[in-house]
Formats: structure tokens, C-alpha cells, sequence
């Protein structure tokens, strides 16, 4: 383009539903080419004249402008008259008929820089860059949609193995609250008998206060005091543990049915 008299190029794309300055690229005084990479919006404070974007965006046609002067109404506002560049040049980069780009140009300080040559070896040059920037897009599309779908494909992974760990925890619950159920439905005859039991050896001992020396010394072996207060609160434990049990079991399946696979 610089060879092309051109001292300062912008190339402007579109980004959902705004256009953005995506590079500048500007000739210094001791001929240096400078690039910056830009990324922001187009406004009113950007280094371009919006109207001349607005035009070309709206028409899709080329506008040229030298020494300041157009025919085109409203143009000439904002950056043109603040910075009077003397040839400005804005081109539509359309691919099969479709806009994928604005190139904006421009010369501070010459006039007449974008003669009827200069202008064919632009346009002939907007012309393989839209093509190639549509493909270059097109392959930002492809990859985001192969990103999309192996995210996709990890998101159905891990719904499976949701799934599978549900299926699994109603199977476990389910063994669990089978021998619960029937221990539940147990322990309480198993109280009512100790306490009978018990009720009998009290009984025994209060008809028959003096027991034989073997009576004598069995109670004292398996300390019968002690198993007397003892055996009642160890079995009130395991009911407290096997209530314990099917709450944990009840909470598993009810946190499953909460939160069903996506």
C-alpha cells in the first residue's frame, strides 16, 4: 500500500454487531513503517472519519476524497475537517458480494496521490485480501465451532458419568437399605426381649436373694451388674446407627433426584 502513496491504512471488521479498528499502519517522516494492533470499537474519537466508514459500509462502494472536497452531503465533519488529510481513499473488501472488511487510506499532507493506476493496484490488492480474510475468518469460525463441540462432547461425558454414578448410588442405597430395614424392624423386639430378660433376672434374685456358690461365682464371672446397665444402651446405639444409616442413604437418593443429568 506505501507504495501506492499511501501514509497511513486502517483496517476495519466487522464484530457482532459494531465494527472494530483492528490494525493501523502508519508511515513515520523517516520512513518507517509502524503497525499497531488496535481491537476497538469504531467511535466517533477513532483515527478515521466514521462518515466515510458509514458510507462505504451502507453503499459498499469505494469513496475517494482529495483536497478536502466531495460531493457526497455530511461527509466532510469531525476528523476530515479537524485534520484536513489532502487524499483519503475508503474501500468496501467484498468477497462474493459479502462486506468482511473496510480498508480506510490516506496521504496528511499530497493531493491527488490515488490516481486512476494507483487506484487499480489497490483495489486489485482489497480484492485478494478479502479473500483471504474471509477464509482466515471462516477458519476462526471452524475452529470455534471444533472448540464448541469437543466442549459439547466433554459437557455429554460428564452427564454420562453423572448418570452412571446416580445409577450406582440408587443400586448401593438400594443394598443398604434392605439389611437396614430389616435390622430396623428388629432392634425394637430385640429391647423389648432384653428387657424381659432382664425383668426375669430380677425376678430371680429377689425370690431367690441367696443363690448357690456356681450361680454365685457365674454372675460374678460375666459381671452381671455391668451387663445389666450396658446390653440396653448397646442396642439403643445400634439404633441410633441404623437410623443414622438410612438418613445418609435417604439423603444420596434425594440429592440424585435434585440434580438430574443435563
Amino acid at each position: 500500500m506505501f507504495n501506492a502513496g499511501v501514509q497511513k491504512t486502517v483496517l476495519l471488521i466487522p464484530q457482532a454487531e459494531q465494527w472494530q479498528l483492528q490494525t493501523m499502519t502508519e508511515m513515520t517522516d523517516n520512513g518507517i513503517v509502524e503497525i499497531s494492533k488496535l481491537s476497538q470499537p469504531l467511535t466517533t474519537e477513532s483515527p478515521v472519519p466514521t462518515r466515510v466508514i458509514q458510507y462505504v459500509k451502507n453503499t459498499l462502494e469505494p469513496l475517494l476524497i482529495d483536497e478536502g472536497k466531495t460531493e457526497i452531503p455530511g461527509i466532510l465533519e469531525g476528523y476530515l475537517l479537524k485534520y484536513n488529510p489532502q487524499s483519503v481513499l475508503c474501500l468496501p473488501l467484498l468477497n462474493q458480494g459479502q462486506l468482511v472488511a473496510i480498508v480506510y487510506l490516506e496521504h496528511p499532507t499530497t493531493k491527488g496521490v490515488f490516481t486512476p493506476n494507483r487506484l487499480a493496484i489497490i483495489r486489485f490488492l482489497c480484492a485478494q485480501a478479502a479473500v483471504s480474510l474471509q477464509n482466515a475468518q471462516l477458519y476462526d469460525q471452524a475452529q470455534q465451532a471444533i472448540q464448541e463441540l469437543h466442549q459439547t462432547q466433554q459437557q455429554l461425558a460428564q452427564s454420562e458419568k453423572m448418570s452412571n454414578l446416580r445409577n450406582l448410588v440408587a443400586g448401593v442405597t438400594n443394598e443398604i437399605n434392605q439389611p437396614v430395614g430389616f435390622l430396623q424392624g428388629n432392634i425394637q423386639p430385640a429391647l423389648d426381649y432384653v428387657q424381659d430378660l432382664l425383668d426375669l433376672i430380677n425376678l430371680y434374685q429377689s425370690e431367690y436373694p441367696q443363690p448357690n456358690d456356681t450361680i454365685k461365682a457365674k454372675t460374678e464371672a460375666i459381671d452381671l451388674e455391668f451387663i445389666r446397665e450396658d446390653f440396653p444402651r448397646l442396642l439403643e446405639s445400634m439404633h441410633q446407627g441404623i437410623n443414622r444409616i438410612r438418613n445418609i442413604s435417604n439423603s444420596l437418593v434425594q440429592h440424585g433426584e435434585k440434580n438430574p443429568p443435563v
